[in-house]
């Protein structure tokens, strides 16, 4: 730092200074993530979780720390011109793969009989019952933070706002961009779940399905649980600037400064320069926006802790003690959208930087195309699991396309690998073009091998 402190001073020169402080600040919210987490299973004693993210956690750090973006690679191959790059990316997905195909091992081995009592004696949460809803809020709202800032994606300019009947600092708010598409797409997730519990919270479980008047539907509200859901389904659609002038009111700014400069003076011994950074005062939103977070389920918790013996009471009734197979599979139909939403997006992205196209051009058509298309999908998927829904008692097959999903997973990420390297005519990017095949083929050697394994097993 103290090297080159005029750099940082002037971040708009030196651009990569900019994103290395987004990456550290989004490092320590993420090691954040994973430590509440961690304990928060500890504090359940759920140990199979425990070990999971131990697992995840542990072998796939050893494993960046190791290969540190290949940096060192120039000073061992002196000389050598490559692309150490596209070796940092395939070393960090096999990290990622050798850690997560270890915690698969370890968490699924067979169960011994004590194991298997305290896992029955365990009840599941997920579920149509009050305390699901408000950890399904609150976790939806939680990553629509990331995604809001991770993918800034705008609808757009909206100039006939102007000639609807809307008050004027709606049609401006219009006008003015301030309308997100992740605010959208995390507004009908929210709306999903307070559906799915507004609709079964009366039905037991044992319950055959029939058709529900509209009254019956209307009185089986509970109207605490909508006014939190409304609460943040507002929030979603608040502007940036909304949530730093609170943050600006509340002297959040303040408060983050001071906490900084205790930071620094407790590591002041880096260098004498050290204690001249600053933290900067858009790092005030996110913490605002939790804040935010935080009081609607301060709101929702207490709520819950008074009418403790009716929402136990309601979900013995309602939620299956192993869970709820339509949460279950809500869960992969979402992640697989999420994932291979963001991946297709990144991808495609990748692919007109590597063939010299104008990415702030066509990133921003891209968006006009895949947003719509996405919310469609998300449309689909929470209309069919409210409409179509697996009887809640049932414990069969959850997942019969499970195979399909795996190959749809592995189909669309090589391909997206494919298309991102190249030109062809460059020897290295063909190299990797190979070695992205082969690997393919053991991928898929791997998968078709592991499910012959399970039909042979049912």
């Amino acid at each position: 730092y103290d090297s080159i402190q005029a750099q940082y001073e002037d971040l708009k020169t030196n651009p990569n200074l900019r994103r290395m402080m987004n990456d550290c600040t989004e490092a320590v919210h993420h090691l954040g993530f994973v430590l509440g987490f961690l304990a928060f299973e500890i504090f359940r004693r759920d140990w199979k979780n425990v070990g999971l993210i131990l697992t995840v956690a542990i072998v796939n750090g050893t494993g960046w720390a190791l290969f540190q973006n290949w940096k060192w690679a120039p000073h061992v191959f002196p000389g050598v011109n490559f692309n150490f790059w596209r070796c940092w990316e395939s070393s960090g997905g096999l990290s990622m793969g050798l850690a997560f195909g270890l915690a698969y091992f370890f968490v699924n081995r067979r169960m011994s009989e004590k194991e298997r009592a305290v896992v029955a004696s365990r009840r599941a949460i997920a579920g149509p019952n009050f305390e699901w809803l408000l950890i399904f809020l609150g976790l939806t709202w939680s990553l629509s933070i990331f995604f809001r800032f991770e993918v800034p994606w705008f609808l757009p300019v909206v100039d006939w706002a102007w000639h609807l009947a809307l008050p004027e600092r709606v049609a401006e708010w219009l006008q003015r961009d301030h309308l997100e598409w992740s605010a959208i797409f995390f507004a009908v997730v929210c709306a999903f779940g307070a559906a799915y519990y507004f609709v079964n919270r009366c039905q037991p479980i044992a319950a055959p399905a029939k058709r529900r008047s509209l009254w019956e539907l209307f009185a089986s509200i509970e109207w605490v649980g909508l006014l939190l859901t409304a609460a943040l389904i507002v929030g979603l659609f608040l502007p940036i600037d909304q949530y730093a002038a609170w943050g600006r009111s509340l002297r959040i700014n303040r408060a983050i400064d001071q906490l900084g400069e205790l930071m620094l003076q407790s590591t002041s011994f880096l260098g004498p320069n050290h204690a001249a950074a600053r933290a900067r005062s858009a790092y005030s939103v996110v913490p605002v926006m939790q804040l935010y977070l935080a009081c609607v389920m301060l709101v929702g918790i207490g709520w819950y802790f008074i009418r403790y013996r009716n929402f136990e009471g309601e979900k013995r009734a309602t939620t299956p003690v192993d869970g709820d197979p339509n949460v279950e599979r809500m869960g992969l139909y979402l992640g697989l959208l999420g994932g291979l939403g963001l991946s297709l997006q990144y991808g495609i992205k990748g692919w007109f930087n590597t063939y010299k196209y104008d990415e702030r051009i066509w990133d921003l058509q891209l968006q006009h195309v895949l947003a719509p298309l996405y919310l469609v999908i998300l449309l689909a998927i929470t209309s069919w699991i409210l409409v179509r829904p697996l009887p809640r008692g049932s414990r069969g097959n959850i997942f019969p396309h499970a195979a399909g999903a795996t190959w749809l997973v592995l189909l669309v990420q090589n391909a997206i690998a494919q298309a991102i390297t190249g030109p062809l005519s460059d020897w290295q990017e063909l190299s990797f073009n190979i070695y992205y095949a082969v690997l393919f083929a053991i991928t898929a050697v791997t998968v078709v091998h592991f499910q012959s394994l399970k039909k042979l097993e049912t």
